[in-house]
């Protein structure tokens, strides 16, 4: 069974999620906006702890955990903590997500057939048959093939050992040695600025953010890697924006509301829809923060999508190193 979450407005699917891997521990599937759901709606819309999937003598069941704003089973309201069963082709709406459950596909079922051993007993062998004369290949002849192809016929020569080995001294190929090997400096400094960035940096965005605290390590990680980011589409927050333009003359391609105005919906929206590449996101891990589980939610998203995600300098240095030294 596995559910494909839509939006209930354009029916635009957003993710698939596999039911039968999430109960695999507890039997049931919480649905809910906070982080540690095991399937995360990220809108204010979704309380916390909204319903769950659970089984029950081999069906499945959706039941809704008193939440704010109500769900639908079938585009009809469900009452709270009440067990509703689910089949394939139903649907779920909560917020503005819709839930469509579907039955995966069995595998056919492999048919095995018992053959009795007895028809697989082969004819007895007649000795009078093989051994036949006009059947039979005389030893003398077969021997004198095998001679004939080892000896030489007339006319043909056998080198002697010494000469062979000057043959095949003469065909081998000459070995460069390791000076001509190893190109100079300047041939290895020629290639490397000579590598072209890959297109797919002109249809995807980079998503730089951070937390105030580490604002001026991303300033300075954007300023070290110039020659990426100025000639790729990134996405940030306007304060950040602002002081990247300002101390590195880089110019952000679109700017987002912060992260206290919708700032991590719209990136999730944009991970969603494949138009992210990869997301920076230097977060200072000693310091609470209010957006925590937005936050959770959209680093989870990301590895879902199989974005690149970095959250620190070091990750971040190889994420940036990895796409522009990536070929096309």
């Amino acid at each position: 069974m596995k559910i494909k979450v839509c939006n209930s407005e354009t029916l635009a699917e957003l993710k698939e999620f596999d039911l039968i891997s999430a109960m695999k521990i507890t039997g049931e599937c919480i649905i809910g906006r906070s982080a540690e759901s095991g399937l995360v709606l990220d809108s204010l819309d979704v309380s916390r702890h909204h319903g769950k999937l659970f089984t029950k003598d081999g069906n499945y069941y959706f039941c809704d955990l008193g939440s704010r704003n109500g769900s639908m089973v079938n585009d009809e309201l469900v009452e709270k903590n009440q067990e509703y069963l689910l089949n394939s082709g139903d649907s779920i709406r909560i917020g503005d997500f819709l839930l469509k459950i579907e039955q995966e596909e069995e595998l056919p079922e492999t048919v095995f057939k018992v053959i009795d051993p007895w028809l697989l007993k082969t004819k007895p062998i007649d000795v009078k048959e093989i051994l036949k004369a006009e059947e039979m290949v005389p030893p003398s002849a077969a021997i004198s093939e095998v001679v004939e192809g080892i000896i030489p016929k007339s006319g043909e020569m056998i080198l002697p050992p010494e000469v062979v080995s000057e043959v095949v001294e003469e065909e081998e190929e000459e070995i460069p040695t390791p000076e001509e090997i190893v190109q100079s400096p300047e041939a290895i400094t020629e290639d490397v600025s000579t590598i072209k960035t890959p297109e797919l940096l002109t249809q995807k965005h980079i998503v730089l953010i951070a937390h105030d605290t580490k604002t001026s390590e991303l300033v300075e990680f954007v300023s070290q890697h110039q020659d990426l980011f100025s000639q790729c589409r990134t996405i940030s927050w306007s304060s950040i924006s602002e002081r990247i333009h300002q101390q590195t003359g880089i110019t952000i391609s679109q700017e987002i509301p912060s992260e206290i105005s919708g700032g991590y919906q719209t990136i999730a929206s944009l991970v969603n829809s494949g138009d992210i590449l990869a997301v920076i996101f230097l977060r200072d891990f000693l310091q609470p923060h209010s957006g925590q589980a937005n936050e959770e939610a959209l680093l989870r998203l990301c590895n879902i999508n199989q974005v690149l995600l970095a959250t620190n300098m070091a990750t971040a240095a190889a994420i940036a190193n990895y796409i522009f030294y990536s070929p096309k």
